[in-house]
């Protein structure tokens, strides 16, 4: 385990559109990988922090986040640009499936914890081959450690009750339950309704 560098955006990318849906690759809901990229990736490569375990095959896990909203916004501003312009030149393709999702993503929006008591988020990913090694807990706890020194005072997180074996990790490390709700989002692609949860961590 260790810091991400630069060097590393793209097998990052990859475990996190390889694992998106559940587990599985993202093309099954958001089919356009640029724009999957530059939400859900870079700005936190960018503009937060990163934490990645590495094997002799590369990149097989990572832990991202940012300490406050600004520091997303921050990262996310200079990408977009880029992707107007793929998108207006039809380079990313999938985007009318990706523009679905993002519409339900507003409509059925999981409220957050407060933004005082629980400035920072991250999110944690691994790929199949590294699950169940304890890579997870490494990386949350190493994550949970230095964000405490940087005087972080709280972290919040999503996820679904679908994500079981996360969600037991998560309450494992002091995580708690902050609201949940089950909402619609995910019905075309599940085929059902999802729980969706909260989770909050006070740090100091």
């Amino acid at each position: 385990m260790r810091a991400a560098a630069p060097s590393d955006e793209a097998a990052v990318v990859d475990v996190a559109y390889r694992t998106a849906f559940f587990g599985d690759p993202a093309t099954a809901f958001f089919p356009c990988r640029d724009a999957f990229t530059v939400f859900w990736v870079l700005p936190y490569l960018r503009a937060g922090h990163a934490l990645v375990v590495e094997t002799e095959g590369g990149v097989v896990g990572y832990c991202v986040g940012v300490d406050r909203a600004a520091d997303y916004a921050r990262g996310l501003l200079p990408l977009l640009p880029g992707l107007l312009f793929r998108l207006l030149s039809g380079r990313c393709r999938g985007w009318r499936e990706a523009l679905r999702y993002g519409l339900r993503a507003l409509r059925y929006r999981t409220p957050g914890a407060p933004a005082r008591a629980y400035p920072a988020h991250l999110h944690v990913a691994l790929s199949s081959a590294a699950r169940g090694h304890g890579s997870g807990r490494a990386l949350l706890t190493a994550y949970l450690s230095a964000a405490a020194e940087r005087g972080v005072r709280g972290l919040q997180l999503s996820t679904t009750e679908r994500n079981a074996q996360a969600v037991s990790l998560y309450l494992s490390l002091g995580f708690e339950t902050f609201t949940r709700r089950t909402s619609p989002l995910w019905r075309p692609w599940t085929g059902r309704d999802e729980t969706h949860l909260v989770l909050v961590k006070p740090l100091s």
